[in-house]
């Protein structure tokens, strides 16, 4: 029996969510049946398959269907009432300790991020960016942080899009990483980039200090402007305004702020433990049903 991949699928792709449709099919591609959405709107088609696969995203809630088969394999909860495990549950392991909690399984089912396993596929590269920045998808509107980044001589790195590859090697190729988006820090970790973590309105502080909680680290971001998305002459000269914060911010970041990056064994630890739970997958999935 094959089971289908389940992830969040934003308008114009995002980073975390494509990994899904990239990382999977490299590990379990014969195992693979197709994918499905997550969300309300898709959880009655969702109920109607045998077995599903929940691995990158923040998707552990009342939104999982009640029928199915369900593989928990590394997602977090975050977003909603967290789903209630039952007998359709098989949890081989979850994003970090909050979500273990609020699942109400035991803790040392909170391993980390599967994006860790990314180390995997990506060798280290020559730097040839000093520092890059990472918004969220809800914070590239009208290319403000372009701008921002270009007066101040950043990568740029936009979340949007279905190239996991490209992103990731730019991620890589940073001495630095200034990101708002989760799986940016995320992949920067396991490529051993130094990052720094930063917020606007638009950030979940649950899931990143799950995700921090799994490696010892600790969630402290630096606050930063978010834009309007308007051409109204008012709010476009706030935003003439805010470019001017987002510049002093990025520098004080620059020059101030600490970096963050897991220790390397612990990092090697929870990337072996998370390649003994692909194993016992796919002896799981070997046995008759």
């Amino acid at each position: 029996m094959t089971v289908k991949i389940v992830y969040y699928q934003a308008k114009d792709g995002n980073y975390g969510d494509e990994l899904n449709k990239w990382l999977w099919p490299k590990l379990f591609a014969d195992l693979i049946g197709g994918y499905c959405l997550h969300g309300a709107e898709f959880q009655e088609d969702n109920n109607k398959e045998k077995k599903l696969f929940y691995g990158i995203g923040t998707l552990l809630n009342t939104r999982i269907p009640s029928a199915p088969r369900k593989i928990i394999f590394g997602v977090g909860s975050g977003y909603g009432n967290p789903a209630i495990i039952d007998e359709t549950y098989s949890v081989f392991f979850v994003r970090g300790p909050m979500t273990a909690k609020a699942l109400n399984i035991d803790s040392t089912y909170a391993l980390t991020d599967p994006a860790i396993l990314l180390r995997n596929y990506f060798e280290p590269r020559h730097k040839h960016h000093a520092v890059s920045f990472m918004p969220h998808i809800d914070s590239i509107t009208d290319g403000f942080w372009q701008n921002v980044c270009q007066k101040l001589n950043i990568n740029y790195i936009s979340p949007a899009g279905h190239d996991v590859v490209s992103i990731s090697q730019a991620i890589g190729a940073s001495q630095l990483l200034i990101t708002e988006a989760m799986h940016g820090a995320i992949v920067a970790d396991t490529l051993r980039v130094p990052w720094i973590p930063v917020s606007s309105h638009h950030i979940n502080s649950f899931k990143w200090t799950d995700w921090c909680a799994s490696l010892g680290l600790n969630y402290q971001p630096t606050r930063i402007v978010n834009f309007y998305a308007s051409n109204k002459p008012y709010k476009k000269a706030i935003n003439a305004l805010k470019t001017q914060l987002a510049l002093n911010a990025l520098r004080n970041i620059i020059r101030h702020s600490k970096t963050q990056l897991s220790h390397d064994s612990v990092c090697a630890e929870k990337l072996k433990l998370i390649e003994n739970n692909i194993d016992l997958f796919k002896s799981s999935m070997a046995k008759p049903s």
